[in-house]
């Protein structure tokens, strides 16, 4: 089959966008099972800090790099074989997603506090596990949350004695002003409320985009079968329509 130009344009765009989800998916989801793994490591001493923050977190890094791997798996399949039915699945990947970002935004916003307090918990718990194990999975949790919050441990800056090679590199100065993360999540939280519910927004228009996307590359492919259905009819049919 031969798509028209806009088609075209359309299955290129979601075959870029599938790859951008593939690899968001791989990344979360293959950072949720690391952390899950590191959990199972005996440090050096022998004490359980799989809280019900880090649990949570945890699966639902698992869950959403799943749904995310999924919806990339159907929606460049669909895109690449220009099936409408692989189309429809990943149509419902997205929309599961869709509606999970907006009432994760949601709760996120009416409930900043305590998801303020359980995000630093689970930071607590993350940096002690750091000290006992050593694991790289959460040397890498711990370098996204400095760098995201730029904070620095649980003690800030200079005072930071056992992360702190996980920490922005920043002069002397830079390490004075440095807080410490748990003080600074609930801090964030509190003040920009409404800078953490666009980036829900912003992360919710980006799919609606990606849908659309898919809706129009799902109609330019059924057009096209019926275009091709219809030249492949017998002549004598085509006499008998006119």
């Amino acid at each position: 089959m031969a798509l028209a130009f806009c088609g075209n344009i359309c299955k290129c765009v979601c075959i870029i966008l599938s790859l951008i989800y593939g690899v968001a998916g791989l990344v979360l989801g293959g950072l949720g099972i690391w952390l899950r793994l590191s959990s199972m490591t005996r440090g050096l001493f022998d004490v359980n800090l799989d809280t019900k923050q880090f649990i949570i977190v945890v699966i639902l890094l698992i869950a959403v790099g799943l749904m995310l791997l999924c919806f990339a798996v159907s929606s460049l399949c669909g895109a690449c074989t220009e099936s409408t039915e692989s189309i429809n699945v990943a149509g419902l990947f997205l929309g599961l997603l869709l509606g999970g970002v907006i009432a994760g935004g949601t709760l996120a916003f009416i409930f900043k506090n305590t998801v303020a307090q359980n995000l630093g918990e689970f930071y607590t718990v993350v940096y002690l596990k750091y000290l006992n194990t050593r694991d790289a999975s959460l040397a890498i949790t711990l370098n996204l949350f400095h760098n995201l919050f730029d904070c620095c441990g649980i003690a800030g800056g200079v005072l930071e004695p056992f992360v702190s090679e996980t920490c922005p590199e920043k002069g002397l100065w830079g390490k004075i002003t440095t807080m410490a993360c748990p003080s600074i999540i609930l801090d964030m939280f509190n003040s920009s409320g409404g800078a953490i519910l666009g980036i829900f927004i912003a992360v919710a228009v980006f799919m609606v985009m990606t849908g659309i996307f898919n809706g129009i590359l799902h109609t330019e492919i059924k057009k096209d079968k019926n275009q091709v259905s219809q030249e492949a009819l017998p002549l004598h049919m085509h006499m008998y329509k006119f």
